[in-house]
């Protein structure tokens, strides 16, 4: 591996542009390739999207541009042979497994968001095949990187703990975007890693619920209860109802109480923008732009990954067994609202 860690992207939509402006801020990785299967988009990086009216920024950010150096590539096959160390995979969820099996068998390391795959077979698989030919995988849960759960991960150490619930709530327009897969592998699979996160292990059973209001092809309202062997349960709430009127787009907060303590956080705004726009309330945490750079969860992750990749490690922040275990529970709770009934969490 020479001096930059050489990135390739594949995935050139709203949160490709991010990681790309992401990347450029990173020291010794350099972005060298990029490949999205609409050869449009890499002409179009910036242009206005759906995800603008809920995720929202400051105002004040360039839009992601390609540096003069990196080469836009016409298939995935091409990107893979350019000499790139790692393949970061920023495409629609049901492609993420293809993507990442192809990269660790042309012989690059993978970073991939969440989740690693929509088939939690699928997920040990590709795990397995990491291990088979010598590669890093890395799974992209950025809650783990937001300095709120982080510093609460910390708290729960060496606490039992007895009672978590989590919410996140969108505004409907949201679903332009994320209603492409269920919520359960999209807003829930955020909550169910951090469940599986501050408890150290896997639920053993799932009981979930669903509700469709607006017609859509997946359900709009879901509640999960994720227990443990023991009597630890976990209540996970996801609702795309939230008043338009909301200046922020998506709330969302987690209570966790343990013995002799109880812990909260959630995203009540730090910073309001009251002007000719009206009121806005900027993202803070997750990869807010300022002093020249994209910042936040997103910046501390791919750092965190690319520090891995060059030391040849796997990550500790984000080990694949857990990323396995959430593909688990996301499929337990499919079958928990097809059955109607608690339903066992299986080891695959």
């Amino acid at each position: 591996m020479g001096d930059d860690l050489r990135i390739g992207l594949v995935g050139l939509g709203w949160f490709g542009g991010l990681h790309l402006q992401t990347w450029s801020g990173i020291p010794n990785a350099v972005v060298t390739g990029v490949y999205d299967a609409d050869p449009a988009r890499a002409a179009g990086l910036g242009a206005p999207s759906a995800q603008d009216g809920f995720h929202v920024h400051t105002g004040t950010e360039p839009e992601p541009v390609l540096d003069p150096g990196t080469r836009v590539f016409s298939s995935l096959d091409e990107l893979l042979a350019s000499g790139i160390d790692v393949l970061d995979v920023v495409v629609p969820e049901g492609s993420h497994a293809e993507c990442v099996r192809r990269g660790l068998e042309a012989g690059v390391d993978v970073i991939v968001e969440k989740p690693l795959a929509l088939d939690p077979r699928e997920a040990r698989e590709l795990v397995d095949l990491a291990a088979e030919r010598g590669r890093n995988l890395y799974v992209g849960h950025i809650l783990r990187f937001d300095p709120r759960q982080a510093l609460l991960r910390g708290q729960l150490e060496g606490r039992e703990l007895r009672h978590m619930t989590l919410r996140r709530l969108f505004q409907p327009s949201a679903l332009e975007v994320y209603g492409r897969v269920h919520p359960l592998d999209t807003a829930m699979i955020h909550d169910i890693d951090l469940a599986i996160w501050y408890a150290g292990s896997r639920p053993d059973r799932v009981t979930a619920f669903a509700s469709s209001w607006h017609g859509r092809a997946y359900p709009d309202v879901v509640d999960l209860v994720l227990h443990w062997d023991g009597g630890l349960r976990a209540v996970i709430g996801n609702s795309w109802h939230l008043a338009g009127s909301c200046p922020y787009g998506f709330t969302f907060e987690c209570t966790i109480q343990s013995e002799g303590a109880t812990f909260t956080a959630r995203n009540e705004p730090d910073l309001h923008v009251w002007d000719e726009q009206g009121v806005r309330v900027p993202d803070l945490f997750f990869w807010p732009y300022h002093s020249g750079a994209r910042q936040g969860a997103l910046r501390e992750e791919l750092q965190h990954f690319a520090d891995c990749a060059r030391a040849g490690l796997p990550s500790d922040r984000v080990p694949l067994r857990d990323a396995v275990r959430v593909a688990e529970v996301t499929a337990a709770a499919r079958r928990s609202i097809e059955s109607n009934t608690t339903v066992e969490v299986a080891a695959c």
